[in-house]
């Protein structure tokens, strides 16, 4: 195994230096590598010139080689010639990747193909560059590409990190369909991803004591949940499995909308500001008929058959203002807006008794019906 491991480094080598000649050619766009060199880059769909097959020549008659090349649809790495490379495993110029052109000298992406120079299949990523030490998905399947980026699929296996194991089908599937059985007839469990279990797992009725070195089946025993306690708004859940146990309690509301047993209530009714709010009643030019201070606010709720609620709101407050002067006895108005959270679901205007400045009102009421549960703004405005 040895000896075939170092004969794939040399060919990729040997291979390597075929992409490594001069370039001849000034580049429209270069490939900028992280290290090893700088490759141009042409796209004929921007560049132009003549594409005929086998030599791609720009509009100015230059032959374009050791390039990489685009014709619209395909990748193509141009040689020293100037022709294709064809089905040949390599590294890319920068010198960290390895990349694949197929018999046709298409650069493979996205998807798995068998390699003839190394014997076994492999899957190149979005970039063509191949897959090393990576489980990849593919639809509903699992696919292991080891640590020389060949796709495991000759049963037991194990994965680079030295530690966990997997098995593999002759199409390259992974098991991933939980308890099944190794090579040697014992039981084993397989992940998600196709790596075999090793130490303790669970399925929320029993533990299962996995070998913690090859995951193979060595007992079990009934399993004890460590349970959270269900609240208003969660169930119980097992701190060590993660099952779900029981479903949330529920709130417990009284008559006032507040739960008894969390100390939630149904709904909340905030205010814009802090007290005290001045609100101007205005002319619809601009001008200020008059001004109230209001000085305190209270809301009632009440609860309808069908779960919804009224919100009834009381204001006290004080004329400051009259702009016919002090002694001038008028009412006063203002607009109250209801927001639940930036949307305005209801509004009213509310006027006050004829007052005459420095005088009070008490107890001044608006109504907003039928309210979902949820958390309220109230706003006051000019009118």
């Amino acid at each position: 195994m040895k000896k075939y491991v170092r004969g794939l480094l040399v060919a990729l080598v040997v291979m390597s230096m075929c992409l490594t000649a001069k370039t001849t050619v000034n580049a429209e766009e270069d490939v900028k590598a992280a290290s090893g060199r700088t490759v141009p880059y042409y796209d004929y769909t921007k560049s132009g010139g003549v594409w005929n097959g086998i030599n791609y020549y720009l509009p100015n008659g230059i032959k374009v080689t050791d390039a990489f090349f685009f014709d619209g649809s395909y990748t193509y790495y141009l040689q020293s010639d100037g022709s294709p490379m064809k089905d040949r495993l390599t590294y890319h110029p920068d010198g960290n990747h390895i990349i694949y052109f197929d018999s046709n000298g298409h650069e493979v992406f996205n998807r798995f193909q068998y390699c003839p120079s190394v014997g076994y299949t492999c899957y190149f990523d979005s970039n063509g560059y191949l897959y090393k030490d990576k489980i990849t998905f593919v639809g509903n399947e699992v696919y292991y590409l080891n640590a020389n980026g060949k796709m495991e699929d000759a049963g037991w296996f194990q994965f680079a990190n030295g530690v966990d194991y997997g098995c593999a089908n002759w199409d390259g599937t992974l098991n991933t369909g939980g308890f099944s059985y190794d090579p040697w007839g014992r039981v084993v469990f397989y992940h998600w991803n196709g790596m075999v279990a090793r130490g303790l797992i669970t399925d929320g009725t029993y533990n299962y004591n996995m070998d913690a070195t090859d995951g193979h089946y060595l007992g079990q025993f009934q399993h004890v949940h460590n349970l959270t306690a269900a609240t208003c708004t969660e169930g119980s859940m097992c701190l060590d499995c993660g099952l779900n146990v029981s479903e949330a309690l529920g709130h417990n509301w009284n008559n006032n909308f507040y739960c008894e047993r969390c100390g939630e209530y149904e709904y909340k009714v905030y205010f814009d500001d802090g007290y005290p709010f001045e609100v101007n009643y205005v002319s619809y030019s601009g001008r200020i008929y008059s001004t109230v201070e209001i000085t305190n606010i209270e809301y009632q709720l009440s609860r309808n058959y069908d779960g919804t609620m009224n919100v009834k709101l009381y204001f006290d407050g004080i004329k400051t203002y009259d702009y016919k002067g002090s002694n001038n006895s008028a009412s006063s108005y203002f607009n109250c807006k209801l927001y639940k959270g930036d949307t305005v679901v209801a509004s009213t205007m509310i006027g006050t008794p004829l007052l005459m400045e420095g005088e009070y009102f008490e107890d001044e009421s608006a109504y907003f019906w039928s309210l979902p549960p949820g958390d309220y703004t109230i706003k006051l405005l000019d009118r």
